[in-house]
């Protein structure tokens, strides 16, 4: 496939990405879920308060608006990968009121499904260090390579 020292490259740095990812410890709801399954299967009646699923019907005005949004032709494209600007420009707007910390929308602000999404995606695979801005978690298990650029704590 390669030839010499090229093979031997691609190998170490596939081997320098497997151990950072190996180093991200297991999904704790994905842990739960399967403990949850294998009581149920082996026949125990289980109640699970993993994740705060809700028990209640959600009210109907949400329910009103989510059914408008998804009948608006204009929401059925997917969205760019940065997000909206507007969705960007409100965290933005919120991290300076609430912590103190500008950040620019176009380089600091990524959308993601999640904490954990944000930190395996942007930080671990990568080879180079990273910075992290975050009031709250400034480095985690999962960004092992980040250098911290502290924010002041919350008023």
């Amino acid at each position: 496939m390669f030839a010499g020292t090229l093979a031997d490259d691609f190998r170490k740095e596939l081997d320098e990405h497997s151990e950072r990812l190996e180093r991200i410890p297991p999904y704790l709801f994905a842990q739960l879920e399967r403990k949850i399954d294998e009581k149920r299967a082996a026949g125990i009646d289980v109640i699970s308060l993993a994740i705060g699923d809700p028990d209640t019907p959600t009210f109907a005005p949400i329910v009103e608006a989510a059914q408008r949004a998804i009948a608006n032709p204009q929401t059925h494209q997917y969205p760019s990968n940065r997000g909206r600007e507007e969705f960007r420009e409100a965290v933005a707007g919120f991290y300076g009121r609430r912590f103190g910390v500008p950040l620019d929308i176009d380089r600091e602000v990524i959308p993601a499904i999640g904490a954990r999404n944000a930190s395996s995606t942007s930080t671990s695979p990568s080879s180079t260090p990273t910075t992290s801005r975050s009031p709250q978690t400034p480095a985690t298990p999962s960004t092992p390579a980040a250098r911290c650029s502290p924010a002041p704590p919350p008023r």
